[in-house]
């Protein structure tokens, strides 16, 4: 839980980012793209675990429903055997990088998980790169697992809290 009296000089405007990824004001979904971009770009996790949208000098406080990024798009990269050797992540602020298997984690509602920028930030995977990333998942005796680089990674159940 966020300590109010850090957040006591933020001001809240009513902005929430909801489990899909999208920012919404004062009950109002923000309808345009490039504000959404410009919101997702600019997400700051502050010291004591609570997130706000900085624009230079301002900064606002916002409600996060679940993650503060959404895994959009996966691109596998096979090797020259077909086997996967590498999955890319496109990220709701735009930003490109390689998943790091050993974070992936399911929660009991099925949704899937992984740790993104240097593992500080936990993303929550859309439908479809759920979909296309399930194509390389393979069962394990208790559980899934991911096969990458000739290895099997356990998709690990998701904690009961974890810091987003």
């Amino acid at each position: 839980m966020p300590d109010e009296g850090l957040l006591a000089d933020i001001p809240d405007y009513g902005i929430r980012l909801d489990k899909n990824g999208l920012f919404w004001h004062q009950g109002q979904p923000v309808l345009n793209d490039k504000v959404q971009l410009i919101f997702a770009q600019h997400l700051t996790r502050l010291d004591d675990g609570a997130y706000a949208l900085v624009l230079g000098p301002d900064r606002c406080v916002i409600d996060l429903e679940d993650a503060p990024y959404v895994v959009r798009r996966v691109q596998v990269v096979c090797d020259d055997d077909g086997a996967p050797a590498r999955v890319g992540l496109t990220l709701s602020d735009a930003t490109e990088e390689d998943l790091d298997p050993a974070t992936l984690e399911i929660s009991v509602e099925s949704v899937l998980y992984c740790r993104v920028k240097q593992g500080e930030h936990r993303a929550r995977f859309d439908r479809a790169p759920y979909v296309a990333l399930a194509e390389h998942v393979v069962e394990l005796d208790r559980g899934f697992g991911l096969k990458l680089r000739g290895e099997v990674y356990e998709v690990k159940a998701a904690g009961a809290t974890r810091a987003p």
